[in-house]
This record gives structure tokens, C-alpha cells and sequence, in this order.
């Protein structure tokens, strides 16, 4: 029979999936990823094209409108495709020929870089507004609005959070240790170590625990109504929708991003990964603004993860973990200065 686009696209995935190609970090594996891409914006009569039918037109037929509204997901979609089209030559699924979403050849079609959206950083939230951010969120009850603290507070990418293991932390030293090859930063050649202020300490003691079953991750963050697994980012962000529409019924501003906008020209509500990182490099990097002392520029690289391997990275074989301990412990005091007890 016809070996079909969906054909190629699912021979792919599984194949690399089993050869180990993919960094799985983070909740959902590359082959999840791709099947959102295939059920999400792929009609069943792409997918049942012949692969050998292919062509650069049919292409941009099927996805040059999301080239105008999105800015990330249709060049994945289309890298997925490149990719898949050139396994399934050297597999000898389909003859030798050019690659239809080779670059060079499909660029000609899409709209040009001018026309998209343009590109974006994650929203966060300016640092003056963390301490009333921060009270509102502890005030919530529930495992969403702990794991968003705990995030804050640990200036952690939200994906170690959600996968954070009760194993993985050390309360007698107040730190919790994630293995190199989860982290985005991989040249190191040692484990990233993370100090707890007691503001983080404070979650986790607060958090339950339950038994697991045999070989389970017992997971800190777990979303508790579905058995075992971590909570998503999806239930992070609807948590801060959720307080920003409470805001609005009480005539208060919404928390937002100064500056990013989205289609509509509406600010942008922050997400985990703004308020976790972006918020504290800001307040870290204005000690006026915020009467905090002037801390070490490598110290404050040294709580986001942020070494590039290829220079002063290459030589560390540890965290100056005081140093970090310190900082954070300021961020934590200066994030719940408005918490009342």
C-alpha cells in the first residue's frame, strides 16, 4: 500500500524514540509532543497524502496560516517534518529526493519574518509587585499554589520543580540536588544543587506525603486527584488566571507583564517561568531600586543555572552554595515581605 505522510511521521518518532534520541526532560516525552502536533494541526488529508507527494505548495497549504498567528509551534512542526522526510530516505521508505521542507527550498512559500509574530519573551511580573503577587498565592490552599511558591523561591525552571522527588531533597542541609542531565545546562560535570531559604523550606514541610507504589518517583508536587503524577505547568498558569480574575472582580489591577502584549494588545499575565527567574534577576540586578546589597553578578548566574561551559563554567566543580543560601534567603524575605501572619 501508499506509505502516507502519518506513516512516515509515526515511523520516525518511534524509531528515534527507541534509539534514545530525544532529551525527555520535563513532563511530557518528544513523542507526546509530536502527537499534539499531528492531532492538533494536521487534517486527515495531509496525513493521507503518499509522503512521495510531498511538495513544498502542499506544505504551505497545510500550515502557512499558523506561520501568521504562532510563532514557535509551526517551525517544530515543520522541522518534525524535515526530519521524518530525511530518515525515511536513508530507511529507504521513499525514493532519493530533494527534501520538501528543507529550508532553503519551503522558505520561499512561508510569510516572511516581517508578517509573524514577533518574537517574545516569557512574561513576568516587575519585581515591586512579587510581595503582593506572592501574599495572594499563599493564601490559596491547594498543591498549585505551593508548587508556585516553591518555584519563586528556588528560582527553579518549572520543570525540575514538577519533577522534583522527595529523594532529591535534603532538609537536615536545607538544599535539594537535580542530576546534570536533567537540567538545560549539560557541559558540567556535576550535579546542580539548589540552597532552600526557609520561606522553601517552610512549603515543603507543609506538603503531604504518600505512599507510592514500587519503583514510583515519589513526586513532592504531585497532582493528587489523578494517583501519581506530578502536577502540569497548564495548572500553574490557571492558577494565576484564576487570581487575576478575582482581582478584576474587586476593581484591582491584574498582575502582568510591563511590557509584553499578546495579539489582542492586552498585557500578558506573568507565568511560572517569568516570576521564577526573570522577576528575581531583575530584583538581584537593582540593589537601589530594591535596598538590597550589591551581590556578586557570578552569584546570582550561580542561583539560575547559568554557566556556559565553554568559559568560566569549564572550571567549577561545585555550587558556592553559601553564597547562593544568601541571596535567596534575601529574595525569600523580600518576596513574603507582605504576607500577614
Amino acid at each position: 500500500g501508499k506509505y502516507t505522510v502519518h506513516d512516515m511521521l509515526r515511523d520516525f518518532i518511534d524509531s528515534e524514540t527507541e534509539r534514545g534520541r530525544w532529551d525527555e526532560r520535563g513532563r511530557q516525552s518528544h513523542a507526546d509532543k509530536a502527537n499534539g502536533w499531528i492531532k492538533n494541526h494536521m487534517t486527515p488529508e495531509f496525513l493521507a497524502l503518499p509522503a512521495i507527494k510531498l511538495t513544498p505548495e502542499r506544505i504551505h497549504e497545510e500550515f502557512g496560516h499558523l506561520f501568521l498567528t504562532m510563532r514557535s509551534t509551526p517551525v517544530k512542526i515543520v522541522g518534525e517534518l524535515k526530519r521524518s522526510w530525511s530518515w525515511a530516505v536513508a530507511h529507504k521508505k521513499i525514493p532519493f529526493m530533494a527534501n520538501p521542507a528543507a529550508n532553503e527550498i519551503l522558505s520561499s512559500f512561508l510569510p516572511s519574518d516581517r508578517k509573524r509574530p514577533k518574537r517574545t519573551h516569557m512574561p513576568y511580573l516587575a519585581p515591586e509587585f512579587i510581595p503582593d503577587f506572592v501574599a495572594e498565592v499563599a493564601h490559596k490552599h491547594g498543591v498549585a499554589s505551593r508548587t508556585l511558591l516553591f518555584t519563586i523561591f528556588t528560582c527553579s525552571r518549572i520543570s525540575n520543580v514538577l519533577n522534583l522527588t522527595w529523594e532529591q531533597v535534603d532538609l537536615e542541609h536545607r538544599c535539594f540536588t537535580i542530576r546534570r542531565e536533567d537540567m538545560k545546562v549539560k557541559g558540567l560535570n556535576f550535579y546542580r544543587v539548589t540552597p532552600l531559604s526557609p520561606w522553601a523550606v517552610q512549603v515543603l514541610k507543609a506538603m503531604p506525603r504518600f505512599p507510592t507504589g514500587d519503583g514510583e518517583p515519589d513526586f513532592i508536587f504531585r497532582d493528587f486527584t489523578s494517583g501519581q503524577k506530578p502536577l502540569t505547568e497548564t495548572t500553574l498558569r490557571n492558577l494565576i488566571r484564576r487570581i487575576n480574575h478575582e482581582r478584576h472582580t474587586r476593581g484591582l489591577e491584574s498582575f502582568h507583564d510591563p511590557v509584553e502584549v499578546d495579539v489582542k494588545g492586552i498585557p500578558r499575565a506573568p507565568t511560572p517561568h517569568g516570576l521564577a527567574r526573570a522577576s528575581f534577576q531583575t530584583w538581584a540586578n537593582s540593589p537601589a531600586q530594591y535596598r538590597h546589597e550589591v551581590f556578586n553578578a557570578d552569584m546570582v548566574e550561580a542561583c539560575l543555572d547559568h554557566f556556559n561551559p565553554a568559559y568560566g563554567g569549564a572550571y567549577m566543580r561545585e555550587y558556592p552554595l553559601e553564597n547562593m543560601r544568601q541571596i535567596l534567603n534575601l529574595w525569600g524575605d523580600f518576596c513574603c515581605s507582605k504576607i500577614k501572619r
